[in-house]
C-alpha cells in the first residue's frame, strides 16, 4: 500500500502535464456547450412565452371582434350542438325571447325557451334534418316574441363541421313580417285592381250593349246619311271596347293571372288571318302590304298560342299602318334554327312611317305612355298595344327588338322557337269563317233573364224581329219561377234561355242551378259581359252551353240561335 502510494505521487512531470490539459480542454468545452444550450433554451422559451401570449391575445381579441359581430347582427343566430343544445346565441337571440344567453347555453329549445310543444317538435324536425341529411334548410317559420305576438321568420340552419365531420349546426333567422305584410298588402291591393278593372268592363260593357245594339236596329230602313252615321257609332264603339280588352290585358299580365294555350297551327294560315284584317285599313291609307313567310312543306305544324300570336302580329301591323302615310309596311318570317322537334324563326316587321329617336323608343314599351305626347292627339291610341305585344313576346321566350330613326320609318324584329308536331298544312284547328248570315226566322219561345231595362229592350226587339216570342225576367229568381210555372201547367217548355250572369236577388249561375234541378232539356245560355276565358269555363262548368258577350252583334246573335233553335226559312 505504501510503495503504491508513492509510486502515484511521484509520477514524472513530464507524462502528467498532456493529461491536465487535455481534461481542462474537455471539461471548458462541456461547460461552454451546456450554458450555450442554457442559453438558447431560456431564448427559446422567452419566444414560446412571447408567442403563447401574442396567441393568446389574438384568440381573444378574434372571440371579442366575434362576440361583437354576432351581438351586432339585427337578425337572430344561434348554434347547436349534436344533442340539439345550445351553445352560442347572439343578443337579437335574447332579445326576441326575453331571456339572457347564461340561461339557454346548454338547454334545448321548449327547457330554455318556454315555447309551445308543437313549435318545438317542428324545430327538432327541421333540426334533425340539418344533421342527418348533411345539407342546409331554408324554411319560414312562426316564432314567438315576448311582446309582439308571433312573428314570421325567414331561417336557415346549415350543418356546422370539424374534420369533414357534423357537430352541430348553425342557425341565422331573419324577420319578414313587415315584408310579408307588404306583399299580403301589395297582393291585396292587385286583386282589388284587377276587381275593379272587371267590374269597369262590365259596367261599360252593359250600356256599350244598349249603344250598339239599338244603332243595329236603327239601321234597318235608315237613310244612307243615318246609316253612316250609326255605322260610326258602331266603329267608335268597338273601339272603346278594343281599349277595355287592352287594359285587361294589361291587369292579367301585371298580376301573372295571363296564361298561353298550346295548340298546332299553321303559320301561312294565320298571316292570312292578319292580312284580312289590315288589308282595308291599309288600302284606305294607299299603302302597300306585304307579307312573306318563308316556304314550310315538311308536314310539320308549330306549336303554340295562335290567338296571342295573332294578337301580337295586329298590334305591330296596327301601329305601322297608323304611323305611315305613304310607302308600304312589310311582314317577313323565316325559319333561323331547326331540329326535328323545334324550329326558331324570326319575324320582322318593317314600315317606312314616321320613325322614332332614341328616346321615343325607351318610353314606347311603358303601359299608358306614347313616343310623344303630340301621338296621341294626331294618331290617337291608349298607348297599350307595345306594352301588350312586348310582354306577350316575353312569356312565349322571344325579346322584341326595335331599329327606327327619324322619317326613316321603323322596323320591330323578334324570334320566337316553337315545339313542332307532325300534320299537313292547313290541318291546324281553324276559326270558322265569319260569314253574313241571312236574318233568320223562328218559331219558338225564349226567355230572357236580364235586369238592365235598356238591354232588355234591345234584346226584345232583336228576338221578336226574327219572330221570337219573348218572355221576360227581371232577375234569375223570377226567371227560375216562370220556368216553373211552364211545368206546373205541363206547358211546352220554353225552346232557349238568354242568362245574364249578374242580376239582383238571384244571379244567372244560380238561377241555372235551380232550373238544371227541374231535369229540362232547354238549352241555357249566357248573355253577359264578363266574357274572359275563365269566366267561360266557370259558365261550362256550371251547365251553360255557350254564351253571348256583351255587347253583341245581330250577327252574333243569329248564329248563336241557329245552334240551338231550328229557323224555319
Amino acid at each position: 500500500m505504501q510503495t503504491l502510494i508513492s509510486t502515484i505521487i511521484y509520477l514524472d512531470p513530464t507524462t502528467q502535464t498532456p493529461w491536465l490539459i487535455g481534461s481542462g480542454l474537455l471539461f471548458a468545452c462541456v461547460v461552454t456547450l451546456l450554458t450555450l444550450l442554457f442559453i438558447q433554451r431560456s431564448n427559446e422559451r422567452r419566444q414560446l412565452r412571447k408567442l403563447v401570449k401574442e396567441r393568446t391575445q389574438a384568440l381573444e381579441m378574434e372571440s371579442a371582434m366575434l362576440s361583437t359581430v354576432y351581438d351586432s347582427i339585427a337578425d337572430i343566430i344561434f348554434c347547436k350542438d349534436m344533442d340539439l343544445k345550445y351553445f352560442r346565441v347572439n343578443k337579437a337571440f335574447e332579445e326576441q325571447f326575453g331571456i339572457e344567453r347564461d340561461k339557454v347555453l346548454g338547454l334545448g329549445d321548449m327547457e330554455a325557451l318556454g315555447i309551445p310543444s308543437d313549435i318545438a317538435e317542428s324545430w327538432r324536425r327541421c333540426d334533425l334534418i340539418v344533421i342527418n341529411e348533411r345539407r342546409p334548410v331554408r324554411l319560414e317559420e312562426k316564432v314567438p316574441h315576448v311582446t309582439k305576438g308571433m312573428q314570421i321568420f325567414e331561417t336557415i340552419k346549415t350543418p356546422l363541421f370539424r374534420d369533414g365531420e357534423v357537430v352541430g349546426l348553425i342557425g341565422l333567422a331573419r324577420d319578414i313580417t313587415h315584408r310579408k305584410e307588404a306583399e299580403e298588402a301589395l297582393e291585396n291591393a292587385s286583386t282589388a285592381k284587377s276587381a275593379f278593372i272587371s267590374n269597369m268592363s262590365h259596367e261599360i260593357r252593359t250600356p256599350m250593349n244598349s249603344i250598339v245594339g239599338f244603332s243595329e236596329l236603327a239601321l234597318d230602313g235608315a237613310s244612307p246619311k243615318t246609316q253612316v252615321y250609326l255605322n260610326r257609332i258602331i266603329d267608335n264603339a268597338n273601339w272603346l271596347l278594343q281599349i277595355i280588352d287592352d287594359i285587361l290585358d294589361v291587369s292579367k299580365i301585371e298580376s301573372g293571372k295571363m296564361e298561353l294555350e298550346i295548340m298546332p297551327f299553321d303559320l301561312k294560315e294565320l298571316f292570312d288571318q292578319c292580312q284580312t284584317i289590315i288589308f282595308p285599313k291599309a288600302t284606305e291609307k294607299g299603302l302597300k302590304l306585304f307579307f312573306y313567310a318563308e316556304s314550310q312543306d315538311d308536314g310539320q305544324l308549330l306549336l303554340g298560342d295562335p290567338v296571342r300570336l295573332r294578337q301580337i302580329f295586329i298590334n305591330l301591323l296596327s301601329n305601322a299602318v297608323k304611323f305611315t302615310n305613304t310607302g308600304m309596311v312589310r311582314v317577313t318570317s323565316y325559319v333561323k334554327e331547326s331540329t326535328d322537334t323545334s324550329k326558331g324563326i324570326y319575324f320582322e316587321i318593317r314600315d317606312s312611317g314616321i320613325g322614332m329617336s332614341p328616346d321615343q323608343i325607351s318610353r314606347i314599351f311603358e303601359p299608358f305612355m306614347q313616343g310623344d305626347s303630340s301621338i296621341t292627339r294626331k294618331y290617337g291610341g291608349s298607348g297599350l298595344g307595345l306594352a301588350i305585344t312586348q310582354n306577350l313576346i316575353n312569356m312565349m321566350g322571344g325579346k322584341l327588338q326595335v331599329n327606327s330613326m327619324k322619317g326613316l320609318g321603323s322596323k320591330f324584329s323578334f324570334m320566337l322557337t316553337f315545339d313542332t308536331i307532325a300534320g299537313e298544312a292547313g290541318s291546324s284547328p281553324k276559326r270558322k269563317k265569319r260569314e253574313n248570315l241571312v236574318q233568320p226566322r223562328f218559331d219558338a219561345e225564349v226567355l230572357v233573364c236580364e235586369d238592365n231595362e235598356m238591354n232588355q229592350m234591345v234584346i226584345n226587339e232583336h228576338l221578336t224581329r226574327l219572330g221570337l216570342r219573348v218572355v221576360l225576367a227581371e232577375n234569375g229568381q223570377i226567371g227560375v219561377d216562370k220556368v216553373q210555372e211552364k211545368i206546373r201547367k205541363n206547358e211546352k217548355a220554353f225552346d232557349l234561355i238568354l242568362m245574364d250572369i249578374h242580376m239582383p236577388v238571384m244571379d244567372g249561375l244560380d238561377a241555372t242551378d235551380r232550373i238544371l234541378t227541374f231535369g229540362i232539356k232547354t238549352p241555357i245560355v249566357a248573355m253577359t259581359a264578363n266574357i274572359m276565358t275563365t269566366d267561360q269555363e266557370i259558365y261550362h262548368q256550371r251547365g251553360i252551353l255557350d254564351c253571348i258577350g256583351k255587347p253583341f252583334t245581330s250577327q252574333e246573335l243569329w248564329a248563336c240561335l241557329q245552334k240551338y233553335i231550328k229557323a224555319i226559312n
